[in-house]
């Protein structure tokens, strides 16, 4: 199935990475909270996935990110009261259907869910990483939550950062390419749209003194595939996964950084890079 040029009528489009998505709500209310939220990424392009959106406001302590998600066949589906939901990357189709209280939160969960298939689907990743652009060229800071990543955001604020939780790559004329997203944590300035061809990736680890050491191929390729999310739990998809955290490897290095909370590891970055 061919992207569509343009968004269906009445809906919303979003776009990352140059990836759209049009999203159509039964909500006007949340469809207008939705525009302010994603404002930055709201412009005009081409659409390679559409998405209905039906959410009812209710007091209740649902939490999409805890619902069951299952892989059946291409698709990421959840049945249970009070939620329903299909993503097929591959059909360019999603719907959500959620019953909870807090609407605009659980969308962007249900979004992170949406971008991390399609990617895959555009041979790309979604990679939980803080993405900083120095020099002209992007770094990937990647880990588990809790590694850091944040941090390394608050401590660069000479420099674009294009997200600190979640980055898009994206190959792209034989290089790889590291995009924004809008999926931040709170409180991270400096925060830009823009994208930069990737120069390299650095696992985070929390240390008392600041070094990088080399991480080799098998290795890296494990701990970048641990920090897919999503994608990674498809058992179909994990092949194809392998193949492009290979592919991106084979691209740029991949480091282990030793890190203390300020800003001297941009020396021992700098004196690599």
């Amino acid at each position: 199935m061919s992207p569509e040029n343009t968004p269906p009528a009445d809906s919303t489009s979003l776009q990352i990475g140059g990836l759209g998505l049009a999203l159509e709500f039964n909500d006007h209310r949340l469809q207008a909270l939705f525009e302010r939220r994603y404002a930055d990424f709201i412009p005009a392009g081409v659409i390679h996935l559409r998405a209905s959106v039906e959410i009812e406001t209710i007091t209740s302590r649902v939490n999409l990110q805890d619902m069951p998600l299952d892989f059946q066949e291409s698709s990421l589906v959840c049945n249970v009261p009070d939620c329903r939901l299909r993503i097929d990357a591959g059909q360019r189709r999603a719907e959500l259907y959620l019953r909870c209280a807090q609407p605009l939160v659980q969308l962007e969960y249900f979004l992170r869910l949406v971008y991390a298939l399609l990617a895959y689907e555009q041979d790309g990743l979604l990679l939980h990483a803080s993405g900083i652009v120095r020099r002209g060229l992007a770094l990937a800071f990647f880990g588990y939550s809790g590694s850091g990543k944040s941090t390394i955001a608050r401590f660069s604020d000479q420099n674009a950062v294009l997200n600190d939780d979640l980055l898009l790559l994206l190959p792209q004329g034989g290089k790889w390419v590291a995009h924004a997203t809008p999926f931040w944590n709170p409180g991270i300035q400096h925060k830009v749209v823009g994208s930069a061809p990737l120069a390299g990736l650095l696992r985070l680890v929390q240390d008392s003194q600041v070094y990088l050491e080399r991480l080799h191929e098998p290795l890296a390729v494990a701990e970048l595939f641990a920090c897919l999310p999503v994608v990674s739990a498809d058992p179909d998809r994990s092949a194809g996964l392998l193949q492009r955290c290979q592919a991106i490897l084979g691209a740029v290095p991949a480091y282990r950084l030793h890190f203390l909370p300020d800003d001297t590891f941009w020396k021992v970055i700098d004196a690599e890079f």
